[in-house]
């Protein structure tokens, strides 16, 4: 080998082993680490040691939750009753951390800034607001910050994104796969003509009223388990209907987050024909139809289609329970989607 070959060589090898020799503190992680594109197309730079991660919103919570509860910094929407006995005994006291995207006061970003976060992570709508959001946070915190697309189709992607930021790589691959599968069970559903869905109404609150539009984040289980939202699409997520409004609209299957709606006596069945299904959302630790609109609607879209659909997805409710066993770290208490008689 002549010395100019060593010379050309020499500094290519020298950076090779430098790159494998990550064991005893040589060399940090970060060193041969690229720049992560998130979502609004801002490079980041994930920390060559992440001990803390903490989520800007609701959606988060749950997405992070699925990937690394332990290294979790709180839960903006921490667990309680039901949904703390549906997590692991581990896990069901994380403290409350104040919510980014809801315009943090002075106070709760001191609370923010003593968490002392490695990484902080955004998860749902992504657009130029949430984008310089995620720049202003970043340089305050002082810490990386990823704005990641929530939408259900792409999932995988996401989660092998941010298992690769979080040096969970295994956990990223395995949850993406699992949605994968789920999605798969779900396509010929989530195709569906608007003529062939069968019409649902999903609303929140303890008179039922508080509706989910269509074509919202919020609505998106019910596309992908192939039903037909009949409130109309229309600025924001939400919307108040009357009883008249709910009624002429004509849902064959209702779905509602508080069980007082669904009650034998409520209003809100009252003025539906007795043929109408009721169904509560009782998805735990994290609802599964839309609360937060984050990786859980992937379980809800499940369970839905095999309520929807018995014959053409005849496991669709067993797959969504193992799904979330899967996203939820093991055996789950949670009823999921119940039938109110």
């Amino acid at each position: 080998m002549t010395n100019r070959e060593f010379t050309l060589r020499a500094p290519i090898r020298t950076f090779f082993f430098t790159c494998l020799m990550l064991v005893g503190g040589l060399i940090t992680r970060a060193a041969c680490a690229a720049d992560i594109v998130d979502s609004a197309g801002r490079h980041v730079q994930p920390p060559a040691s992440i001990r803390k991660i903490l989520p800007a919103g609701p959606p988060a919570d749950a997405l992070l939750f699925a990937l690394s509860p332990d290294l979790l910094a709180g839960l903006v929407e921490p667990f309680a009753g039901l949904k703390a006995s549906a997590a692991p005994a581990a896990y069901r006291g994380l403290p409350k951390t104040p919510r980014i995207t809801g315009k943090p006061d002075e106070t709760a970003i001191e609370a923010l800034k003593a968490l002392h976060p490695d990484l902080i992570v955004d998860y749902g709508d992504v657009n130029a607001d949430f984008a310089a959001l995620a720049d202003k946070m970043s340089e305050t915190l002082r810490a990386p910050y990823l704005l990641l697309d929530g939408r259900i189709e792409q999932t995988p992607r996401i989660a092998r994104m941010l298992g690769a930021a979080m040096g969970r790589e295994t956990r990223g691959e395995e949850i993406a796969s699992a949605i994968e599968d789920a999605l798969a069970i779900l396509a010929p559903l989530s195709s569906l003509a608007e003529t062939d869905r069968i019409s649902a109404y999903y609303a929140r609150g303890a008179d039922g009223l508080q509706a989910i539009r269509a074509k919202s984040s919020l609505s998106e289980a019910l596309t992908f388990a192939g039903a037909r939202n009949v409130t109309p699409a229309g600025r924001g997520a939400f919307v108040t209907r009357t009883l008249a409004e709910i009624a002429e609209a004509k849902p064959d299957i209702v779905i509602v987050a508080d069980g007082a709606a669904a009650a034998p006596d409520s209003a809100l069945r009252r003025a539906l024909p007795a043929s109408t299904r009721f169904f509560v959302d009782q998805g735990a630790p994290f609802s599964w139809i839309e609360n937060p609109p984050s990786i859980n609607r992937v379980i809800g879209a499940l369970a839905l289609a095999g309520v929807l659909y018995q014959t053409r997805a005849p496991d669709a409710r067993a797959r969504a329970r193992k799904l979330a066993e899967t996203l939820y770290h093991g055996e789950t208490s949670s009823a999921g989607l119940v039938e109110i008689r």
